[in-house]
């Protein structure tokens, strides 16, 4: 990838923005470069979030995030295939399986096939 769009990319996002949007940022920043942090303390200890790990709590508190304009700045960035190829984009919308949550009353049904340890064709 040309560094040129990645900034011109990254520069997008950040405009899509508004209140906390360093805080925002650098939060995006630790989510997309720390794979193993499981809460907020530990994705503040991520090389890439410069902040202590309360400014987390403020930014999600008080920051907005303009989806409309970040939907504008990912199709703008998608790639362009040749004139002779459509485009396709593959989006997962499927649930998420909770076999064994207690706290979800509102769960519904869902199928999940091939499963080695699964005793039932369906989560519920």
């Amino acid at each position: 990838m040309n560094l040129h769009t990645l900034k011109a990319f990254r520069h997008a996002i950040l405009g899509c923005f508004g209140s906390a949007k360093d805080a925002l940022f650098n939060t995006m920043d630790a989510i997309l470069s720390e794979g193993r942090a499981h809460s907020f303390p530990e994705l503040s200890l991520s090389s890439a979030f410069k902040r202590h790990w309360p400014s987390l709590y403020e930014a999600f508190k008080d920051g907005h995030i303009g989806e409309a304009r970040l939907r504008k700045v990912f199709v703008s960035f998608l790639p362009q295939p040749p004139p002779e190829h459509p485009l396709w984009i593959g989006i997962d919308t499927s649930g998420f399986a909770r076999p064994r949550s207690s706290t979800a009353s509102d769960r519904s049904a869902q199928f999940v096939h091939n499963l080695p340890e699964c005793e039932k064709p369906g989560t519920y």
